[in-house]
């Protein structure tokens, strides 16, 4: 992994992007999606080819696509999965995918839809850092946080009311892998807007459903100004992160790390040095 001159002014991160597109609609079953289905109906386009052979059971199906988008069905849901690390907004398919599939199953009975996008900022030099942000940047101090022999761990789940629908956001410490290094502590930011059809006169399920759809990159850039400028404090930005690493598990070496600022360690890990 490449190394910066010293940690005394900078502190390595890695960044590691998530969108996922969830539908529910009352009869949809697992089975009932198949990769000849999506190409015949032209939900997908008709030369895109599998990574490895579909993962099928009872209660789901997965669909893996060598572009990187991930296709899973289960009961009453169909979601959309896609890393979105390194992608310019206008390639990222999941988005155009979902569209394509309401427009090419109108009848169904659409119940909502969720925009839930991801990102893992990883230290891959300070494991004690995401614990210090949770426990000393988000969580007030006070006696109950010592008991144990171990450090206090702990997620937040936040709740918020907007003007078109419910947001909930997921703070977690996780520890994941990035190819054969060792693991790497992280923090993990889930958020999940929610689209319920409005009560109590509730408009075309399918015009709802498309219009909030087509609207998805103002939640993914909400989501993320409320984690870079309200949670970070503006000391990584989105334009500072655009250089970033490959998805957890790839086995690509010397991954470029991106910079906190000195000033921003020392408001949220006061005692990292």
């Amino acid at each position: 992994m490449a190394s910066v001159s010293s940690a005394k002014s900078s502190l390595p991160i890695l960044e590691l992007q998530e969108l996922a597109i969830n539908i529910t609609a009352l009869d949809l079953k697992p089975g009932v999606i198949t990769v000849d289905l999506l190409k015949m109906s032209g939900v997908i386009p008709a030369d895109w080819e599998l990574a490895q052979a579909p993962l099928q059971s009872e209660q789901m199906v997965q669909l893996t696509f060598t572009n990187g988008l991930n296709i899973l069905s289960q009961a009453r849901r169909l979601m959309l999965l896609e890393q979105t690390t390194d992608k310019d907004p206008s390639t990222i398919q999941g988005p155009a995918i979902a569209q394509a599939y309401l427009s090419k199953f109108p009848h169904a009975h659409y119940q909502g839809l969720s925009i839930a996008p991801k990102i893992l900022i990883g230290f891959p030099d300070h494991p004690q850092a995401p614990q210090q942000f949770i426990t000393q940047k988000l969580l007030a101090p006070g006696p109950w946080q010592t008991l144990g022999q171990e450090p206090l761990r702990a997620a937040l789940t936040l709740n918020y009311v907007l003007k078109r629908c419910p947001f909930s956001l997921n703070i977690a410490e996780v520890q994941f892998k990035q190819g054969p290094q060792d693991a790497i502590s992280g923090l993990l930011f889930t958020g999940n807007f929610t689209y319920a059809l409005p009560e109590p006169n509730p408009p075309d399920p399918l015009e709802y459903f498309t219009h909030r759809l087509s609207l998805w990159q103002t939640d993914v850039q909400q989501f993320r100004e409320l984690l870079y400028r309200k949670f970070m404090g503006g000391g990584v930005t989105p334009q500072a992160t655009a250089q970033s690493t490959p998805p957890p598990s790839t086995p690509t070496s010397n991954p470029k790390p991106d910079t906190i600022s000195r000033s921003l360690i020392d408001s949220i890990f006061p005692d990292l040095f």
